[in-house]
């Protein structure tokens, strides 16, 4: 058996699929990416460069390539992929950080045109995506997460649908501005569509506030109100995959725009301590409950 890479940097979600005992199998295997199942869920074995993730394990070199199917078991200290060994026990636990939603939305008026430039290539935007992802904007406009995931899931091209993507995008804000009491409510949206699993399990860490780290330093740079900074980390985001960071794009932006919000003086109420960290601990509430709607950016 060969043992010869190392994984560098694990997200929560890989780290959970791969806990001690796992036992699966390769699920879909790409250049620069291998995706495991387990009975514990779905991690991705990513080549070095990779961005981070939640379902994210990046590797110190690359993976041979696995047939879909091989088999896949985890002990204490590696991940065993056929005939390959992978050392596992000094791997760094990532976790993105978010700001707190007082600097995202004051940030978002300055800085959403520098994410609208990136998510014009968003194929959502032509027909026939366009059409059949209709109304997703207005229910976007009345925080119905719900309906904005069954209009955009599961719609369009790539590995993840390029609609799956956008709600991504939607979802992250929303677990941002609405904080952690709103967290069942959007997994149970993720759980309602009709998608791919893969890209069903990307939408659940979406749900939890966590997304690959090019949207989160794209969001940090966005609460910080740094245009410049803005436009890069959004051209980064939109280089991921073939449309992906262009739809992650669209559904933020829209997401910044849209999403019914607390008040200003709620809102300010948020820590951000380090100026990086502190998400929100309460939960999207109605009308009567300090809520209301935000004038267009």
């Amino acid at each position: 058996m060969r043992c010869s890479i190392e994984v560098t940097s694990v997200g929560e979600g890989a780290e959970f699929a791969l806990s001690r005992g796992a036992e699966g199998y390769v699920e879909a295997c790409f250049t620069r990416a291998t995706y495991i199942r387990t009975q514990w869920g779905v991690a991705a074995l990513t080549a070095p460069g990779t961005h981070a993730g939640p379902l994210h394990a990046v590797l110190a070199a690359p993976l041979p390539r696995s047939g879909v199917g091989t088999r896949v078991g985890v002990d204490a200290m590696s991940i065993v992929v056929g005939d390959i060994a992978v050392a596992y026990g000094a791997a760094r636990r990532w976790r993105a950080a978010c700001p707190a939603p007082v600097h995202l939305l004051a940030g978002a008026r300055a800085t959403v045109g520098a994410i609208d430039a990136v998510a014009r290539n968003s194929p959502l935007l032509c027909p026939p995506y366009a059409d059949a992802t209709a109304g997703w904007l207005e229910a976007l406009r009345g925080g119905d997460v719900e309906a904005v995931a069954g209009r955009l899931a599961g719609a369009g091209p790539g590995l993840t649908p390029a609609g799956d993507d956008a709600l991504a995008g939607v979802l992250v804000v929303a677990r941002i501005l609405w904080g952690v009491s709103a967290e069942a409510t959007l997994l149970q949206c993720v759980g309602d569509v009709c998608t791919s699993d893969l890209s069903r399990a990307f939408l659940f860490w979406a749900a939890r506030g966590q997304s690959i780290a090019p949207t989160h330093d794209l969001l940090i740079a966005v609460a910080r109100g740094d245009i410049w900074a803005a436009e890069r980390r959004a051209r980064i985001l939109g280089g991921v995959g073939a449309s992906s960071g262009a739809d992650a794009c669209l559904g933020i932006g829209h997401a910044l725009r849209l999403l019914p919000v607390r008040s200003a003086a709620e809102s300010s109420r948020q820590p951000w301590p380090d100026g990086r960290t502190g998400c929100a601990t309460c939960g999207p509430g109605r009308s009567g409950n300090g809520w209301h709607h935000r004038a267009a950016i």
